[in-house]
């Protein structure tokens, strides 16, 4: 992935963490946009194989990911070509597909499809593998395939709530199916669907079943619906509104490294902490091209490196988990498009961050969730927060925790209570005599000398305040 200069206005912050480094979750402010082409914009899920491979259904058919690039893997104006809702791997080499053309079996390691004279349900919304059989979910019904003898079977319309299957997921012996009109569950190898009814809002005649995520460390299965997120309690086996995305479509879900909930819809992205029920809402911004490809999300998906992948109608979003690096635009920070192309980063004693750069200095404390209204950046054109000169060369604090700011047009000491930067006046700075040595660069630059008074230093001169 090529790098990025400062000049395009990426801040790049390093957290150095102490010891083992523990799993992280993305940051979700930035993202790596991916197009697979350019008559592929729809990206509606994603399989990874037991080499990495990130194998993409898309609005046209099948591609793959390597890293670096995205590889089609259809035939245009064949079968192949179709729109793609769903995927799993049912060996260690074999890709399983569906969408509205039915469903495909295709060979990873020889980039071939496999001939199949079984006549498969056209219209697959879900797909799962539970041993040695292949749960079917699709518009037509339920269908199991037996991956040995390679038979097909229906489920009874009537054992179900509506005969159109968007969702499956499996806990322990139960297999549950999300419907255009309700939730079931199955006891695996019984004849047994049982209805688990979900309450239905005034003014809907039905509840649409979008989406199903098992969450085994709390014992609950997500349900993401047309209007609002229910949580079935596994133990209990009692359904439950959670009121926290109501009127929303929670098309697709996967829980991320730090074990929050992410969830796509169609007003962009939700990332909820079930155990303290806080929520960030991520959305496109067009300031930024790290910023969320588009609104609508149809396919989420969290891969072996705790990267969480986005599927919207214009792309994909990756953002990247377990890393210790965190890219984040200026516009994030600060609320505003400017720019500023940083010559020096320092923190201070408070945790405060300071970035300077030829377009001011901006003070944040360089959290991610941050308000951008309590960052300030100084400049000369602002009354409010002004500054001698908008490049600024250096920040240094002195032994008495002084902040100082080097700029082309002074050197100014920082109040912090009055949250203003004080220019030195010349009255106060004694000349001397440089040492042979210095380079000719034009530069003004606080220094520490161990103990008071502080020095600053120029191509030319060096300088004591008294």
């Amino acid at each position: 992935m090529p790098l990025r200069s400062l000049s395009h206005i990426t801040l790049i912050l390093w957290i150095v963490l102490p010891g083992t480094l523990a799993a992280q979750a993305p940051d979700y402010r930035s993202f790596d946009n991916i197009v697979p082409g350019s008559t592929a914009t729809v990206v509606n899920c994603f399989v990874q194989d037991n080499d990495g491979m990130i194998w993409i259904g898309s609005g046209r058919g099948l591609y793959a990911y390597d890293g670096y690039q995205t590889l089609p893997f259809f035939t245009p104006g064949k079968k192949t070509e179709t729109r793609l809702y769903c995927g799993t791997m049912i060996s260690d080499k074999i890709l399983c597909i569906g969408g509205d053309n039915g469903m495909y079996f295709f060979d990873t390691q020889k980039d071939t499809y496999l001939p199949s004279d079984v006549h498969f349900p056209t219209d697959v919304r879900a797909l799962l593998t539970i041993g040695e059989t292949l749960w079917i979910g699709s518009l037509k019904g339920l269908f199991l395939y037996n991956l040995q003898t390679a038979t097909l079977q229906r489920v009874a319309e009537q054992q179900l709530p509506h005969r159109a299957v968007y969702a499956l997921a499996r806990s322990g012996d139960d297999l549950y199916v999300g419907t255009y009109n309700g939730l079931c569950r199955h006891r695996i190898g019984s004849d047994r669907f049982e209805n688990i009814p979900l309450p239905v809002e005034a003014g809907r005649s039905n509840r649409f079943v979008n989406s199903l995520l098992t969450d085994t460390l709390r014992h609950r299965l997500w349900i993401g619906s047309e209007g609002g997120l229910f949580l079935y309690n596994l133990q209990q086996e009692t359904p439950q509104q959670t009121r926290l995305f109501e009127d929303n479509s929670i098309k697709s879900m996967t829980l991320d490294q730090a074990g929050d909930l992410v969830l796509g819809t169609d007003n962009g992205l939700y990332i909820l902490n079930p155990e303290t029920a806080s929520i960030r809402h991520v959305v496109h911004d067009s300031r930024s091209d790290r910023s969320l490809i588009n609104n609508i999300i149809w396919g989420v998906s969290t891969d072996h490196d705790g990267n969480v992948w986005l599927g919207t109608d214009n792309g994909i979003s990756l953002a990247p988990g377990g890393s210790t690096t965190r890219y984040t635009p200026i516009s994030d920070i600060t609320g505003i498009g400017d720019g500023n192309q940083f010559y020096t980063i320092f923190r201070d004693s408070k945790g405060i961050l300071w970035l300077g750069g030829n377009n001011g200095l901006i003070r944040t404390s360089g959290s991610s969730d941050e308000d951008s209204t309590t960052c300030l950046w100084y400049r000369m054109s602002d009354r409010q927060h002004p500054l001698s000169h908008n490049r600024v060369r250096d920040i240094y604090e002195d032994h008495d925790h002084n902040l100082w700011v080097a700029t082309d047009g002074s050197i100014s000491r920082y109040d912090y209570d009055r949250q203003r930067l004080s220019a030195i006046p010349s009255s106060t700075v004694r000349a001397h005599a440089t040492p042979t040595g210095l380079t000719n660069s034009p530069k003004t630059q606080p220094v520490g000398s161990g103990s008071p008074p502080t020095w600053a230093v120029s191509s030319s001169w060096t300088s004591r305040f008294c």
